[in-house]
């Protein structure tokens, strides 16, 4: 869950002011929800999942949102998997020996990608190589932490005109 705060630091603000950071914060999530999604666009129709989104409250001197999921798989395409053992001994496993990532470390996007090449198989217990975390929680967040601050001064700008 990537969250967006803006602490209000005790001081009295208008609720002009108060409404302004909260659809700041609200703006904030709206283009870090749609970049969470563009990392998954490319994914099969079954691997689509919903995301989380947390719209902007106040809660004491903070104003939070956010926006992420805990789906299972995007869990390890963000956080990656070691190598581990996969399959029993003595059984067979079909596959395709070529792979093609969808996704990049640290980049908001999705590509084509996928297994290719002539279906193999080999008796197991195998190991699977496992796979870098992509860190799309990271990247997201630090592109979209400016966002914030120049949204919430401009809606303070504007609000106290």
């Amino acid at each position: 869950m990537i969250t967006a705060e803006v602490t209000i630091s005790g001081e009295v603000f208008s609720a002009d002011i108060e409404k302004a950071i909260i659809q700041a914060v609200d703006e904030t999530i709206a283009l870090a929800h749609k970049d969470f999604k563009d990392t998954i666009k490319t994914f099969s129709a079954r691997s689509q999942f919903d995301f989380e989104v947390k719209r902007a409250v106040r809660r004491g001197d903070t104003i939070e949102g956010g926006v992420g999921t805990d789906n299972l798989n995007y869990t390890r395409l963000n956080n990656g998997v070691p190598a581990h053992q996969v399959g029993k001994g003595g059984k067979y496993m079909s596959f395709r020996p070529v792979y093609t990532p969808k996704t990049s470390r640290g980049v908001i996007s999705s590509r084509s990608g996928g297994t290719s090449g002539r279906r193999q198989r080999a008796k197991g217990p195998w190991t699977h190589p496992g796979f870098p975390a992509g860190q799309f929680d990271m990247a997201i967040r630090n592109k979209r932490i400016k966002d914030l601050g120049d949204k919430v001064n401009k809606a303070i700008a504007l609000s106290t005109k």
